[in-house]
């Protein structure tokens, strides 16, 4: 019999108060770490999860604290902030983290394992993927897209067994999320933040959902060339994936997948643009062109920066 884990979440966003709640549910010990006033809303209201039926379930109200009040470490760790909070992220929770703890970030790009293997150690940290479809709603409620979430976990740089990351895995494998263990997660993030950046851009820039732009007329080249483009950056760093499988993914007209940038784009919410930021940083590094991720950057950040009228 395993001992169950002491899991702390970071993020009461989409991500991480979706994986929270789920966890919750399936009778699992959860803390969520959290800002005053959003530790305030969790103790109030608690996590409230509108379901792809349209129906708003509210959970047990969350044990919740802030970084002040964090007095021991935990087993395990849930990063689930945005890429320009991890620095911030990183001093608050450094108290929960201990000799033994197991860090889980759930962001995209590459650069946040490099700061947290600085923070605290390879040991510590997994790498992770997250694929799931749900958005925070100012006002706190998650909106669920499509039902249930799955994960990716794996030692970065350490493939083959270890007993570490399987009890991470038992620990979040719960209804709701499917969780594997992958040998190359590096490759596997890469892989997530390709189509990530790619469905981005091509929604964005075309205006409408993936289905709809491989479906008007120019659709298919401008699918391959984000395809090429993306896929250029991915291979100057060693993860060159599968064009050809990212071409078809995208390329489905009846597709209705939105990427969570572009919904955001769309509702006149913050966008985490740096999620792009930092692959075009890396194709500069490499000398690459990037003129459609270009385009698509200004296009999200003229979205979300305030314009003057008239």
């Amino acid at each position: 019999m395993t001992t169950p884990m002491r899991t702390l979440v970071l993020g009461a966003g989409a991500t991480g108060g979706y994986l929270g709640a789920r966890l919750l549910a399936a009778g699992r010990e959860v803390t969520f770490l959290a800002r005053p006033a959003t530790a305030d809303r969790l103790s109030l209201e608690g996590l409230q999860i509108r379901g792809v039926d349209g129906v708003t379930h509210s959970h047990l109200l969350p044990s919740v604290v802030t970084a002040d009040e964090l007095r021991s470490p935990y087993d395990l760790v849930v990063v689930a902030v945005r890429g320009n909070a991890l620095p911030d992220a990183v001093k608050d929770v450094a108290a929960a983290v201990g000799p033994h703890t197991q860090i889980v970030p759930l962001l995209n790009g590459m650069a946040h394992l490099d700061t947290l293997v600085d923070a605290f150690g390879a040991g510590a940290v997994l790498g992770a993927t997250a694929r799931l479809a749900a958005t925070l709603l100012p006002h706190g409620v998650i909106v669920e897209q499509a039902v249930g979430a799955t994960l990716e976990l794996g030692r970065p740089g350490a493939p083959g067994e270890d007993p570490a990351v399987e009890a991470v895995r038992r620990e979040l494998s719960v209804d709701g999320i499917a969780v594997r263990v992958v040998e190359d997660i590096r490759s596997a993030m890469w892989a997530k933040w390709v189509f990530i950046a790619a469905s981005t851009v091509l929604t964005c820039l075309g205006g409408a959902r993936v289905g709809d732009v491989a479906a008007a007329p120019g659709g298919p080249g401008l699918v391959d060339a984000v395809v090429t483009e993306l896929s250029a950056v991915a291979g100057a760093d060693g993860h060159a994936g599968d064009p050809a499988a990212l071409v078809r993914g995208l390329s489905d007209p009846s597709s209705g997948f939105v990427p969570s940038m572009t919904r955001e784009l769309w509702a006149g919410r913050p966008v985490e643009v740096e999620v792009l930021d930092e692959l075009a940083a890396l194709a500069r590094r490499r000398g690459l062109a990037s003129p459609l991720l270009d385009a698509a950057r200004v296009r999200l950040r003229l979205g979300r920066e305030p314009r003057p009228v008239g």
